[in-house]
């Protein structure tokens, strides 16, 4: 299957799975200029990025509406990950793993001071990146 039919087949899918729903558009609106980016800057896609390829604002619940749905296994056009900003301001891109561990765990360990920081959170940004 080539790129062409693969974003059709995800407009379509997006259509059927959102037909009748505001958020269609938007939706829409997202995978259209996701699929208009060059691989390079599809990689870090902030979610007021996502709301401007939408032409809405950030806040709006159709937006989260369509990412969720564009990050689900159903779509699967984005996948979401985090990036750590550690006390030195380098940031560190955390895997899915990573952020659940420290999830779980409460802290992350610094990779410059090597010490556990439990104020993590304050330091995590969402990003998100295009599936080939």
């Amino acid at each position: 299957m080539t790129n062409a039919q693969t974003a059709q087949g995800q407009l379509t899918e997006v259509e059927r799975i959102l037909a009748n729903d505001p958020a269609c558009e938007v939706a829409k609106g997202i995978v259209q200029k996701l699929l208009d980016l060059d691989p390079r800057q599809a990689a870090y896609l902030s979610y007021r990025q996502l709301a401007t390829f939408a032409s809405v604002d950030a806040k709006d619940a159709r937006l989260a509406q369509s990412v969720a749905l564009l990050t689900s296994e159903k779509i699967g056009l984005l996948s979401l990950f985090y990036v750590y900003e550690d006390v030195d301001g380098t940031e560190h891109r955390l895997g899915a793993k990573d952020f659940e561990e420290a999830m779980r765990l409460g802290f992350i360990v610094d990779p410059v001071s090597g010490e556990q920081n439990t104020e993590f959170r304050r330091h995590l940004f969402p990003y998100f990146e295009r599936h080939s």
